[in-house]
């Protein structure tokens, strides 16, 4: 508490202004950024010049009169960022900050300066990241871009989210939904994260900045609507679309597989595997979001739905997109007279409330579905393939 009082009745301050006692041939003046610590001043030049009439005194910043004002006030506020992000790391490290260490940082290009769209670009080169994973990087990459063209760490701030948040909500041509904005936010926040790690930054503006809970598609079916969507399934209903579309969902209710395993499983994944004398098919696969290795007895309620293939690296299921998909589970509900929001996503929790419904041991529906945290079911246990089977049966009842 003693130095941080020191610090405060010596604390740095900086000033962005036109410089009066320098006028350039064209008339312009050069802009500069001021640092003043104990009483001593040191100026330093942006390189940015204007004319006088263009430059606002009270913002600290150029009129749009300039034609090349966006591109200079962005140039002044990245300066303005980083000598404010000088000063509070000092501040928090407890350092004294005099115009020599000020002018080493302020000079030093890598101070807390990386762009953020470099390091992430950097980053999904070396990470080991599904498919899936770098398109959405990608697709969250670009959003920003059409936000803040240039983006670096210190820019990031709580104001610079609210006003992203903001942008999403509002100006794009399709307004991003809560669900959609917090996940753009997440993203934001993990890459800080991965950058925090490798001491790239120090910024943290989720220390005040609440993203809150994303609300996930946790509705899920009973066993007698799954009954009542097979039922369907064999009625002269519905088109060759949602039949395919059903045969997939059902399979995935029926094993609890992620829509991205769901997708990339093929005819290989499947391993024969004999006990008491009688023979299984096992789905083996390494989860695509997790890596984990990943075995599902195949029983014959949901084996039925897999179409005969003597092409190994075939996918066994050509699904569609999740929209795709939801806009197709949205018409087979309301034929089935399900009133329920079902999604993509729901066949998997409702392999869950479906596997407990029947008496299924928490333990063996994590091992199913390679839940990482306890609090996701109940604990965790390895089992071996004739428990799984056993389990599974349950189903047929």
């Amino acid at each position: 508490m003693v130095y941080h009082n020191i610090y405060r009745n010596m604390k740095p301050t900086i000033k962005i202004f036109l410089r009066a006692d320098n006028i350039n041939l064209d008339g312009t003046r050069s802009v500069y950024l001021r640092f003043t610590v104990n009483r001593k001043i040191k100026n330093f030049s942006l390189q940015i010049t204007t004319l006088p009439k263009f430059w606002n005194i009270v913002k600290c910043e150029i009129k749009n009169g300039d034609i090349e004002h966006l591109r200079k006030n962005k140039y002044i506020r990245k300066h303005k960022n980083k000598a404010e992000n000088i000063i509070d790391k000092y501040f928090f490290d407890e350092k004294f900050l005099s115009i020599e260490e000020f002018e080493r940082a302020f000079k030093n290009n890598n101070f807390n300066n990386k762009s953020f769209y470099d390091f992430i670009e950097s980053e999904m080169k070396t990470l080991d990241i599904s498919e899936g994973t770098r398109k959405n990087y990608i697709k969250q990459i670009s959003k920003l871009k059409s936000f803040r063209k240039e983006l670096y760490f210190p820019e990031i701030n709580v104001k610079f989210l609210n006003d992203y948040d903001y942008f999403l909500k509002t100006k794009r041509e399709k307004p991003n939904n809560d669900n959609t904005r917090k996940a753009s936010m997440n993203f934001i926040r993990q890459v800080i994260n991965k950058a925090r790690k490798q001491d790239i930054t120090d910024i943290e503006p989720f220390l005040n900045y609440t993203i809150g809970t994303i609300k996930g598609d946790k509705e899920s079916l009973t066993k007698a609507e799954l009954d009542q969507l097979e039922l369907l399934l064999n009625k002269d209903v519905l088109v060759h679309n949602e039949k395919a579309v059903l045969e997939y969902f059902l399979f995935d209710c029926y094993t609890g597989l992620r829509i991205s395993d769901l997708t990339a499983i093929k005819y290989s994944n499947i391993e024969k595997y004999t006990t008491d004398g009688k023979e299984y098919n096992f789905l083996v696969f390494k989860s695509v979001k997790t890596g984990k290795l990943t075995e599902v007895p195949l029983m014959p309620f949901s084996e039925k739905f897999i179409k005969p293939n003597n092409l190994p690296n075939q996918n066994i299921f050509k699904v569609q997109t999740g929209q795709g998909t939801n806009r197709v589970l949205k018409r087979i509900m309301k034929k089935a007279n399900i009133n329920k929001h079902i999604t993509a996503h729901c066949g998997r929790y409702t392999f869950s409330s479906v596997a407990m419904e029947l008496g299924f041991r928490g333990e063996i529906v994590q091992e199913i579905l390679k839940h990482s945290k306890i609090s996701e079911t109940v604990g965790y246990m390895n089992f071996s393939r004739k428990v799984l089977i056993e389990e599974m049966k349950k189903f047929e009842k």
